[in-house]
């Protein structure tokens, strides 16, 4: 008797004591924690608030909108532009709420206002569990008319915490957005299958799917339907890192004109793993858009240095119709140590063209007026003719039947 008195309450200090420790270890590494899953999804977020109970907590996170083109620290105290979640996490070993009982070490619902967003529960195996639920939902909803509108989210997601892997699935029926212009997104789908690397950077296979997008940017309305967009990154035995993006549409329209299909294929290869994940601690994917023109010269300058010192960059692929024709272009920039004494670096670079003569006479322009930081139509006309002339008489470009072909190959050695 006094053996099974010792043991329930052993069980009962059990039960009651480890929703408080459980509650102190998540406090601690809640942010950090959720930080790294929103990456993996390009997403930013900041937890506001935090308040600890013993067997049941709360937070407040704050995140940019989607859609929105501002950072995350210019939107915290504007309500107008950000999302606020609010989280109740149960500590286990019992959660015991109105859904009833159930073992596992916390489980965690998510909430805008009374709409419920999201579950989470986190099992003894070590797998972070969410289940993504919202038919309905218009942002804020005390305008009369709304910034956003979501309709038929869901979504499973599953984090393996033990080895850092993340399996993940979302579909989104439509969502339309009024904030500084007009957006929608009709039957979005994202599948991820991730796992980390020991230096934070996540590699494996993103897949976007959009059945169709309006999008109004600098007084031009663009109609696309089926893009289809692809992250794939690996890692080889050597510790190289490879990435390629695929992007693909079916059909784009701009202001009422057709212009069919696009195709885009960008790959990096062997590039030092070590120094992509330095690269990406400093500037992560989701906040690179969002650089002021220092930060994006010094991200670009280190990017290029971790490039020199081995690995290709490619443009395997880029395919578009334009309004002033088809325009087809590949590309390739390779640096590597010789295999030899000397310890030179070999640098080459291939580019092969078919633009036409009118939009590349255009691209060139552009490219003069922001080398020679003048808007004058003479200097720069005058730099772009003498350009063009010295490339014909280098043999790498051609302009024949209104098209510019270009074929250029390069290569150095440096020590």
């Amino acid at each position: 008797m006094k053996k099974l008195f010792i043991s329930v309450v052993s069980l009962i200090l059990i039960l009651a004591v480890t929703p408080l420790i459980v509650g102190i270890y998540l406090q601690k590494h809640y942010q950090p924690t959720l930080a790294a899953l929103m990456e993996s999804n390009n997403m930013n977020f900041k937890l506001r608030s935090y308040q600890r109970g013993w067997f049941c907590s709360e937070a407040t996170w704050i995140t940019n909108l989607p859609l929105v083109d501002k950072p995350l620290k210019q939107v915290v105290n504007n309500p107008d532009d950000a999302l606020t979640i609010r989280q109740k996490i149960y500590q286990g070993p019992l959660i015991i709420n109105s859904q009833g009982i159930k073992v596992a070490l916390l489980e965690i619902t998510s909430h805008y206002n009374q709409t419920f967003l999201a579950k989470s529960s986190l099992t003894f195996l070590g797998h972070l569990k969410t289940k993504i639920a919202i038919p309905s939902l218009t942002i804020p909803k005390q305008s009369a008319a709304p910034i956003y509108s979501i309709t038929g989210a869901y979504g499973d997601l599953d984090w393996n915490l033990k080895n850092d892997r993340l399996r993940a699935g979302l579909k989104l029926q439509h969502l339309s957005a009024k904030i500084d212009r007009p957006r929608t997104i009709d039957n979005f789908s994202v599948q991820f299958n991730l796992v980390k690397t020991q230096g934070g950077l996540w590699v494996g296979k993103r897949q976007y799917q959009f059945g169709q997008m309006t999008w109004e940017q600098d007084s031009k309305d663009y109609l696309i339907n089926h893009l289809n967009f692809d992250i794939i990154g690996t890692v080889t035995n050597n510790d190289r890192y490879n990435l390629a993006i695929i992007g693909k549409v079916a059909n784009l329209g701009i202001n009422g004109s057709n212009y069919g299909s696009q195709k885009i294929v960008i790959s990096l290869n062997g590039l030092n793993l070590l120094a992509v994940e330095q690269f990406h601690t400093q500037f992560p994917l989701t906040s690179m858009h969002l650089l002021n023109p220092y930060d994006w010269q010094t991200a670009k300058e280190k990017f290029l240095a971790i490039l020199h010192h081995g690995g290709e960059i490619k443009l395997d692929s880029l395919q578009l119709n334009t309004a002033w024709g088809d325009m087809i272009a590949s590309a390739r920039y390779r640096s590597a140590m010789m295999a030899n004494a000397s310890h030179e670096i070999l640098q080459e670079a291939t580019i092969n063209a078919k633009i036409p003569s009118d939009l590349f006479n255009q691209l060139l322009t552009g490219v003069y007026q922001l080398k020679l930081r003048t808007s004058d139509e003479n200097v720069i006309s005058n730099e772009v003719a003498r350009a063009l002339v010295s490339w014909q008489q280098q043999g790498w470009l051609m302009v024949s039947n209104n098209q510019a072909l270009i074929s250029y190959q390069w290569q150095t050695k440096e020590k």
